[in-house]
């Protein structure tokens, strides 16, 4: 039979696929071995010969060698999901001088993170393919990479990128890192090198250049906890939204979200509305395929995240300039998930209702990005909000006739101004496990620092007097946070127009850290209750 599989593989494989759907009850385990003989000589995309290995797995899924082979096909389509990004196609240096210059490549239009949806998409639905191994095989090996080719190196800088063989150093790669989620076995038999960057680069599979950075702005002991906490898969933290929860109590909000997720949902601090969802199984629901998400009950939403939202103390702008016509700019905003925060918080305080009906302001959502804010709109469908509530406006090459503004209207006076400026996200490199090998040096140090000045600038010309301009980023590097708000209150008139709006100690004590100035704020990974790293920068405008 055997034979006969592989001598016609491609003619007979219709026939064959019927013939191993018919009989596998009867002969559990027989067609295991043939059957996987015939997979080594088909193509790895191949629906019908996947349904065949699917089919023969589930018959014997009780055979300790048919759990074997599931293990085994997860990797193989680790391996080719790696392989097809052409992160491991470059050639590198082979010196310890060349490699110490040199960074991984990753493709923006060919990421990691975008093979993985083509794969799960492809055989997700599969019997042997457990989906959440596939995500932690390719997700992993792609955070800790570098780390594993100093291993196969020997510990070896010469030749830590001096590979032909491409697949079989993915297959190396990717089979060093399920022991490691095993614990079969792992890499500390390895001697770091000796030089303080290098160890923190191969240790912890760092650009070089960020390890440089890091040691010098946070020491070399902080910065290996920023490092081994930003390789550490972060919790799910979800964001209460009470435009469409505001009549439930506390306590009703967490028995719909826990009879929904199957898990528990715990309050992560009284400070802000964030809850965390926990379950012992993978299996179950996605938070996307939740009735509640899609009625709105909630966003997710990082815990550093919402802290910005915090900073922005919408109900003390509230008490000073009214809420009369009141108008919120979110200046970057993205696909919104900022602005749906700010109006949930306008929602949340009681005092702006008005015989229970909310007087609420105007918030503009504005990116130069159209596709974003289109899933800004589509939030906004799915939670109810009203569009005349939050207004999108992208000032780059659109019209009306989208649903979104091309501009501002004109004379327009805000009384609070959200930047949440493009950046590095260095503070968030666990959520995004292949932006550490699209990261640059020179944006970093230069080009980004120089835009996100540009941006803050523009946007402080929409505050109104009496107004609040907030400047974050996701990045915990000093170029991209301390140097520009530096930078701006160097600008000339600064302090004509502007003061320092400082963060109240006594409320901000466990919230991070100043951070060279009182109006200052750096939250760094894993500081407040697993969250991730964030920069915020704060100032009020004079009243005229």
């Amino acid at each position: 039979l055997d034979f006969l599989v592989f001598k016609w593989r491609k003619k007979m494989g219709k026939y064959f696929l019927t013939f191993i759907l018919i009989v596998p009850k009867l002969c559990q385990g027989f067609f295991v071995g043939p059957s996987t003989y015939f997979l080594n000589y088909a193509k790895l995309d191949s629906s019908w010969s996947q349904r065949i290995l699917a089919h023969t797995f589930q018959a014997t899924k009780s055979s300790e060698s048919g759990e074997d082979h599931d293990e085994e096909f997860v990797r193989q389509l680790a391996s080719a999901a790696l392989i097809e990004t052409g992160m491991f196609d470059d050639k590198y240096p082979t010196s310890a001088d060349g490699w110490a210059s040199c960074n991984i490549v990753v493709k923006k239009e060919l990421t990691p993170e975008k093979q993985l949806k083509k794969y799960l998409r492809k055989h997700g639905k599969d019997a042997c393919v457990d989906r959440k191994r596939l995500a932690d095989l390719v997700l992993g090996v792609t955070v800790w990479q570098l780390r594993y080719h100093y291993v196969l190196s020997n510990g070896n800088l010469d030749n830590i990128y001096h590979f032909q063989n491409v697949s079989k150093v993915v297959r190396q790669i990717v089979d060093l890192h399920a022991d490691r989620i095993d614990k079969m076995n792992g890499t500390s038999f390895v001697k770091w090198p000796d030089n303080a960057i290098d160890a923190l680069t191969i240790e912890f599979s760092l650009p070089r250049f960020l390890s440089k950075i890091l040691i010098k702005q946070y020491g070399e002991e902080r910065s290996r906890h920023i490092a081994a906490n930003s390789n550490k898969p972060g919790p799910i933290t979800i964001r209460r939204n009470f435009v469409v929860t505001r009549n439930y109590t506390e306590y009703e909000f967490i028995e719909e979200i826990e009879k929904d997720y199957c898990g528990l949902c715990k309050r992560v601090s009284k400070i802000c509305g964030c809850y965390r969802l926990e379950r012992e199984t993978s299996r179950g629901k996605s938070i996307w395929s939740m009735d509640t998400w899609k009625r709105g009950f909630f966003e997710v939403q990082d815990l550093g995240s919402q802290l910005i939202l915090k900073s922005l103390e919408i109900q003390d702008v509230v008490d000073k300039v009214g809420i009369s016509g009141l108008c919120i700019v979110d200046y970057c905003a993205g696909n919104g998930g900022k602005s749906l925060g700010i109006l949930s918080q306008i929602y949340e305080h009681a005092s702006i209702f008005i015989d229970n009906v909310p007087s609420v302001p105007k918030v503009y959502a504005h990116d130069v990005d159209s596709l974003r804010l289109k899933q800004l709109l589509g939030s906004m469908n799915r939670t109810g909000i009203p569009k005349d509530i939050i207004e999108a406006v992208c000032t780059d090459r659109l019209t009306e006739k989208s649903g979104i503004l091309a501009s501002f209207p004109s004379n327009l006076s805000a009384g609070v101004v959200l930047v949440d400026a493009p950046c590095s996200s260095s503070g968030v490199l666990r959520r995004r496990p292949s932006q550490r090998w699209m990261m640059d040096e020179h944006d970093i140090l230069s080009t980004l620092p120089k835009l996100q000045l540009t941006i803050l600038e523009n946007a402080s010309k929409l505050v109104c007097s009496g107004g609040i301009l907030v400047y974050s980023t996701c990045s915990i590097l000093p170029s991209e946070n301390e140097d520009v708000a530096n930078a701006f209150e160097e600008l000339p008139n600064f302090k004509k127009n502007w003061e320092r709006w400082e963060f109240d100690e006594s409320e901000w004590t466990s919230l991070g850290r100043t951070s060279g100035s009182k109006n200052y704020r750096i939250i760094l990974p894993n500081d407040f209750h697993e969250c991730d790293g964030f920069f915020i920068a704060r100032w009020r405008k004079r009243i005229e």
